[in-house]
């Protein structure tokens, strides 16, 4: 299964959801100045991406808190909806 990634309604990569999700790790670390290691799934057809759970070993409590105020946490709808407004990114499962 391939994702197609949208940058402000703009294809800009296509390629497997491992792929995208490293893109994505290295867009929002580029936004928000700390990597964050994120987690991709295509379960019903659907492109998901959301925190990683290893994290919390990672980060700080405050690290995390910040995350979650920009709806990035280890729910994929949430994650989802944050990840798209902060980066001005979209999503299209392909194949």
């Amino acid at each position: 299964m391939e994702v197609v990634l949208f940058k402000n309604n703009i294809p800009v990569l296509r390629g497997k959801q491992e792929k995208i999700r490293e893109t994505i790790e290295s867009m929002l670390e580029s936004r928000i100045g700390m990597y964050v290691m994120l987690q991709e799934s295509t379960d019903d057809g659907d492109f998901q991406i959301y925190l990683h759970t290893d994290n919390y070993d990672e980060l700080t409590e405050r690290d995390i808190q910040q995350l979650a105020a920009m709806k990035i946490t280890e729910e994929p709808e949430i994650a989802m909806e944050g990840l798209k407004r902060l980066l001005n990114v979209d999503f299209l499962v392909v194949n």
